[in-house]
């Protein structure tokens, strides 16, 4: 089995979205870029991970991407 070492750890929880500014923070990263599809801002899932942060300023969402992309539509 390979290891991916750079792989990020996955949260799988009630209230995981809550968790995401404070490990963001300490890796570093203050403004992050959220990479969706339309469908998922559509049904309010974008914008419950931006309410997460203290700021909806800090966070850029780009839903440019297909639904169900395959590597040629990104």
């Amino acid at each position: 089995m390979k290891i991916l070492p750079n792989f990020p750890p996955i949260h799988f929880d009630f209230g995981a979205i809550a968790e995401l500014p404070g490990i963001l923070s300490g890796l570093g990263v203050n403004r992050p870029l959220v990479i969706t599809d339309t469908g998922l801002v559509a049904r309010g899932i974008a914008a419950k991970l931006v309410s997460a942060f203290p700021s909806a300023d800090d966070v850029i969402v780009f839903d440019g991407i297909p639904p169900n992309p395959t590597i040629g539509g990104i």
